[in-house]
């Protein structure tokens, strides 16, 4: 005879595989939204780690063993005498999770699946036992110390602040310490071990505290060690990768150098008009501050910029800028690595003191006053135009609104007055030479990987434990504190949740990654790392704490210390918290009409 309550578990697979779809779009795609903003991984290539670490992480490293209760939420002694009832709640709050789930990501909402799961089984509890069934604040003997609804509660506040301080720390060191020195360049690549030492250490501990504890059983400290021999491991073999990374950042010097070279004016103008004066993604500066500052001075002998022009006595503009690059291929390889300018090319104008000359030379004129950005390709270059400055004399100095529209980003950006080699674009964020950060573009890719390791063990068996229990009350028939979750069950939350990302994961990592903060490979990187630190840290002590609150707060501090408190956009920030508070109240409220609707319907009798 079929058991009466196989459509449970029928209807309840298909819901819990849209459950990790909604998963994938929402939570994994906060933790790539960092990656995807830094422009350090396209979409495609996204999706392609996420496939391969998330079946790693499930079937290699995932949770055998699924708390069925939400971490202690229920109360396991209200459904002893109902176990199919509570079937029937689990089944309500993979509903409810998936419907939230779904509108959060269409709504640009970054919420928590686990949170969404607590939810439901917190409304369907209510429903049917009361506030009893709930554990509101249970007490445990260990930090810390309170078990329940209070800590979800509590991990809006605390996760946030926690990332976002280890964000903020992160990326001032970086940021002060390297990346804003004059010498940033040349120092790169022997800061390579040092790095991914670091690196390395902090994200392999989140690996081995997260997900590797619960598969081996290793203790807190043993994860610490296999961290540390790991890391040194990586660090010592990183050694023999610094003369190919100097290497490669000459060789990104000359492809900027010959590529601007090619560009001709139609096809700058013609990006001009893209630009129309708003902030441009993707752009990243090489030689802009620089070439400004010196502009700004008024030496107007034989500028170095990485643009190709006419010279005093009206060279073809390829034909110099050929010269200009085998000249470059002569230089040593230092050379390429000076800071902050690539390689000498003249501007175009004649700097003498004929000021009729001067005067009819207008177009050379427009020329010393274009500076050069770069867009997309390793440091290719385009070029932007000045236009206001065209009625000036040629020996003098434009104003600072001038000189700010001669910077990246199509008329927002500004040199720093005090280190002439910095420059903020319009909102004030700062722009860092991009071969000095492509040091961490290769560690970004290291940590994207492993936060999506880390999430297929960890948060597929969260959202496929209410199915998981589901399973295995209709296997057994009992009620049991926990459950094993079966590898087939792990691989169908894998596959649930890259589908997931690949069909609308893109609105929540442009909300996190462009929309609440200009991120570049330093700053995106300093958020990875700064949630796998909170993440593992609150692992170790029992603190019930969400990826993605940490990394959206990680990413809300980056922010405040680029553009400072003001300039935040605190509106996003309020709407990002509503979706935090709404997560668990909408779940409740569906899953318990859900649960109400079924427990209360007429049940047919069968005629006797």
């Amino acid at each position: 005879m079929v058991n009466p309550f196989l459509w449970i578990v029928v209807v309840g697979g298909f819901v819990c595989f849209l459950v990790a779809c909604g998963n994938g779009a929402n939570d994994l795609a906060n933790a790539f939204g960092t990656s995807y903003g830094s422009r350090v991984l396209t979409l495609l290539q996204i999706i392609v780690i996420a496939a391969v670490c998330e079946f790693a992480g499930a079937a290699g490293l995932g949770s055998n063993v699924a708390t069925t209760m939400s971490s202690g939420i229920a109360k396991m002694s209200t459904f002893q005498n109902d176990p199919y009832v509570l079937m029937y709640g689990f089944l309500c709050t993979l509903g409810a999770s998936f419907l939230w789930l779904l509108y959060a990501t269409v709504a640009n909402l970054p919420v928590s699946s686990h949170h969404a799961v607590a939810g439901g089984i917190i409304g369907f509890a209510l429903v049917y036992g009361g506030g009893d069934a709930v554990v509101w604040a249970g007490h445990k003997s260990t930090f810390p110390y309170v078990s329940g609804v209070v800590p979800i509660v509590v991990s809006w506040f605390v996760s946030p602040l926690l990332a976002g301080l280890a964000a903020a720390i992160l990326h001032c060191a970086g940021r002060y310490l390297f990346l804003e020195r004059a010498y940033a360049v040349r120092l790169a690549p022997f800061l390579l071990p040092v790095v991914v030492l670091v690196v390395f250490f902090l994200e392999f501990l989140f690996i081995f505290l997260s997900a590797a504890s619960s598969r081996l059983g290793w203790k807190s400290s043993h994860s610490t060690w296999m961290a540390v021999v790991v890391a040194v491991g990586a660090a010592l073999l990183s050694l023999p990768l610094i003369p190919l990374l100097r290497r490669r950042l000459a060789a990104m010097a000359r492809s900027a150098e010959a590529h601007a070279a090619e560009e001709g004016c139609d096809a700058i103008e013609s990006m001009r008009q893209s630009m129309n004066g708003a902030r441009v993604r993707h752009v990243r500066t090489f030689a802009s501050a620089a070439l400004a500052a010196e502009y700004r001075a008024g030496q107007k002998q034989q500028r170095r910029a990485v643009i190709a022009g006419l010279d005093a006595g009206g060279t073809d503009k390829k034909n110099n800028g050929t010269q200009q690059q085998r000249q470059g291929d002569e230089d040593a390889e230092d050379d390429m690595l000076q800071p902050p300018l690539l390689a000498p090319a003249r501007t175009g104008v004649s700097h003498n003191n004929n000021q009729s000359d001067v005067r009819n030379s207008e177009a050379d004129a427009r020329a010393a006053r274009k500076l050069c950005v770069s867009r997309e390709v390793d440091g290719a270059v385009v070029r932007e135009d000045t236009s206001e400055a065209d009625g000036e004399d040629a020996g003098s100095t434009p104003d600072s609104d001038n000189r700010a529209t001669a910077l990246p980003f199509g008329g927002g950006a500004r040199v720093d007055p005090n280190h002439n080699y910095l420059v903020y674009d319009e909102a004030g964020v700062l722009l860092f030479d991009p071969r000095a950060e492509y040091l961490f573009r290769l560690l970004q890719v290291f940590t994207a990987a492993c936060t999506s390791l880390a999430h297929g063990s960890n948060d597929v068996s969260n959202s496929i434990g209410p199915y998981a229990a589901i399973y295995e009350i209709y296997r057994t028939g009992t009620v049991e504190s926990t459950t094993h979750v079966s590898t087939w069950l792990l691989c169908l939350g894998g596959a649930g949740i890259v589908v997931g990302l690949a069909t609308f994961g893109l609105n929540i990592m442009r909300l996190l990654g462009e929309d609440l903060a200009m991120l570049t490979p330093l700053r995106g990187c300093a958020a990875e790392v700064a949630t796998a630190l909170v993440v593992s840290l609150a692992t170790v002590y029992g603190i019930p704490v969400s990826s993605t609150h940490c990394i959206t707060g990680a990413v809300l501090a980056i922010s405040m210390v680029d553009v400072g408190f003001h300039r935040v956009r605190w509106a996003l920030v309020l709407k990002m918290y509503a979706g935090w508070i709404f997560t668990l109240v909408v779940t409740a409220v569906a899953s318990a009409c859900f649960f109400a609707q079924g427990i209360t319907a007429p049940v047919p009798t069968t005629p006797q």
